[in-house]
């Protein structure tokens, strides 16, 4: 909503899984979202549509993620992994598709037109912690079993780079080019590598007492938060 509203939800300890609309600039509740069509379990990613202020989507711990139109309050649909999810994130070239990350070792391809899981991408040996598109949405990076993954969303394949390192509990691209992906480690870590080469450019250590679990640069790619 050009940036003025932020959404939230949680549930891990009240069982509160409902969805909350805040003003970005006030901190003022907009909206408690409740329906008997809300989520079941904790409440973990939530993603606005690129284009579309009233379209949200969430995963949850309950397996499934769930897209909403915020003006009634309703699900529009439903999308289910066979565990919790971990991230959700939509295409910003093609708006209609969204992927799913989960704790089944799968990321997934979903159209929201018409609800079908477009592709099932596999490889990971564990949980995919996060699953991101590159700035151009030719990408999909995803992270998980101590390595970071490449795939082609059109294609629905594993491309050939795949990185070995720590457990990777976050990540996102540098704008623009989209030459950089930054990672957060459990080991408390940031990590920036070339996306080409995969050559590390630096670790930035000794800034958080727990592991990194979200990151994104600023618009102009010159600060990582």
């Amino acid at each position: 909503n050009c940036g003025t509203k932020l959404a939230s939800a949680g549930g891990w300890e009240n069982q509160d899984y409902a969805i909350r609309l805040w003003c970005a600039y006030t901190g003022t509740l907009l909206e408690r979202m409740t329906s008997p069509q809300q989520h079941g379990a904790g409440v973990r990613a939530l993603s606005f549509h690129p284009s579309d202020s009233t379209t949200l989507i969430s995963g949850s711990n309950d397996s499934s993620a769930k897209l909403w139109n915020l003006v009634t309050g309703n699900c529009e649909a439903t999308f289910w992994h066979i565990n919790g999810l971990t991230s959700v994130a939509f295409d910003r070239s093609n708006p209609t598709s969204v992927i799913t990350s989960s704790w089944d070792k799968t990321i997934k391809v979903w159209n929201t037109v018409t609800g079908r899981c477009e592709a099932t991408l596999r490889g990971h040996d564990a949980t995919v912690s996060k699953a991101v598109f590159s700035p151009d949405c030719t990408l999909i990076a995803s992270s998980g079993d101590h390595t970071v993954r490449f795939w082609s969303p059109s294609k629905g394949c594993s491309l050939t780079m795949t990185w070995d390192s720590n457990y990777f509990t976050s990540m996102c691209f540098s704008p623009g080019s989209g030459q950089i992906l930054a990672s957060g480690t459990r080991d408390k870590c940031i990590v920036l590598r070339d996306v080409d080469t995969g050559d590390e450019i630096c670790c930035l250590r000794g800034g958080h007492s727990n592991p990194v679990t979200r990151l994104e640069f600023t618009e102009d790619g010159n600060i990582l938060i």
